[in-house]
């Protein structure tokens, strides 16, 4: 029995270790996030923490998982709506990018980080010159649907689809589970042979 001892304490340890990191992995540490990509690419950054007005030629702006316009589209924000942009990126050669910090949509849909193209929003305390406000895009469906009703035309236009992920999908929490679910039967598994073998 004083030889199992050491076996049953190792699995115990080992247990609170395994669900102690599964616990941690859906904690989202915003701060840490920015505040490490800021270091990583300080030659390259603003900080400005102020409040910007969306605005799209489209109607509405995509907020992308990464400051890159083929990263996965998290959602569409419809313009006139406010983000608060922490930092701008300038991606050498390439677009400006916003770091929208919001706690809720980033826990919404389990990210580190929302990035917004800095085209597709304006400062409305700073506004430039030639700022062209664009329309909200529900409210230029409507307006199209009113004029073809008027009309007695039908619109041939399809309907465009957006494309928003939803919560939890892309990340790595099912896997880890699955891998520490794997672990822990080995484990156990392990516990019942070391407990069979001393019989």
């Amino acid at each position: 029995m004083k030889k199992q001892i050491p076996v049953i304490l190792l699995t115990l340890v080992l247990c609170v270790c395994l669900f102690g990191g599964m616990a941690k992995a859906d904690v989202i540490e915003i701060d840490d996030y920015w505040e490490e990509f800021l270091y990583t690419h300080y030659q390259d950054c603003d900080v400005v923490d102020t409040y910007y007005t969306v605005n799209n030629k489209s109607g509405e702006a995509k907020v992308r998982e990464d400051a890159n316009r083929f990263s996965k589209t998290l959602l569409e924000v419809p313009n006139g709506e406010e983000v608060f942009i922490k930092l701008i990126y300038h991606v050498p050669n390439g677009a400006d990018w916003g770091f929208w910090l919001d706690d809720d949509v980033m826990g919404k849909y389990h990210t580190e980080a929302l990035w917004i193209q800095m085209s597709d929003v304006y400062d409305p305390e700073n506004p430039p010159e030639d700022l062209v406000i664009y329309e909200n895009k529900e409210t230029s469906r409507t307006e199209e649907s009113s004029k073809t009703e008027s009309s007695g035309e039908e619109s041939s236009e399809p309907e465009e689809s957006s494309e928003i992920i939803e919560p939890g999908s892309g990340n790595g929490t099912t896997l880890a589970i699955v891998i520490s679910a794997v672990i822990l039967v080995m484990l156990i598994s392990g516990l019942v042979l070391v407990l069979i073998k001393d019989r």
